[in-house]
């Protein structure tokens, strides 16, 4: 009798002892706090090297031990990346540009990872209200490659805008050297289109400045384009 309680006793320890084991869980929901969406980052300090300090924070995933977080530049998909153990960095990035960012929440018991949504903003050169934003080409597609018109003549069209909407001037700059570029004249100070004569197997390249009432600028990107023949 003794030996037959002994063995369930035994036997109920083991269940208890199995039940009692749980299996490591993997990292809960990472939520991204700042930089909000689409939002324009212009409350970091603007440093001398022309970039900008930018903080983002997200809120803390359960069974976590580190967090990795990725910024990506859009314009060049260069991506910045940092593991930390709190909820919150800060990285130093070049102005006037967009971005997207993510965080990867991990611990050192699973292999599965929590990964958030992605989101993207946009960093911003001055702390001046109402600056311009950055001319955006239209047409021709930036690295477009095609053949010559018959006119001979390629419309350029691009686009700004400004939050106090009173934009002052566009200047536009063509060449068929990157650098330096060459001014042209426009028809009238908010034109914003412009019949370049072009020639067979040739590159152009061109740029956009505005200017708003108060003085303040934004330069648009060098854009290129290809005739073929």
């Amino acid at each position: 009798m003794d030996q037959k309680v002994t063995f369930w006793a035994w036997c109920l320890a083991a269940v208890l002892a199995v039940s009692c084991t749980q299996e490591p869980s993997p990292p809960g929901p990472v939520s991204l706090l700042t930089p909000a969406v689409d939002e324009s980052c212009a409350s970091g300090p603007l440093l001398p090297d022309g970039t900008r300090s930018v903080s983002f924070s997200w809120t803390p995933s359960d069974h976590t031990d580190a967090y990795t977080v990725s910024v990506i530049q859009i314009d060049n998909t260069q991506i910045r990346s940092e593991v930390v153990s709190q909820t919150t960095v800060v990285f130093k990035l070049p102005t006037y540009k967009a971005y997207s960012w993510q965080v990867i929440a991990s611990n050192n018991q699973v292999t599965e990872t929590s990964l958030s949504e992605r989101r993207f903003f946009f960093v911003a050169g001055t702390l001046t209200a109402g600056v311009p934003q950055t001319p955006a080409a239209l047409q021709p597609t930036p690295g477009s490659r095609f053949s010559r018109p018959s006119s001979g003549q390629v419309l350029l069209s691009w686009q700004s805008a400004d939050a106090d909407g009173d934009l002052s001037r566009y200047t536009l700059y063509v060449d068929t050297q990157p650098v330096p570029l060459q001014e042209v004249g426009l028809i009238s100070p908010l034109a914003n289109t412009y019949q370049l004569t072009v020639a067979p197997q040739t590159t152009y390249y061109w740029q956009v400045k505005v200017e708003d009432a108060q003085g303040n600028t934004a330069l648009s990107p060098v854009f290129d384009f290809k005739i073929l023949d």
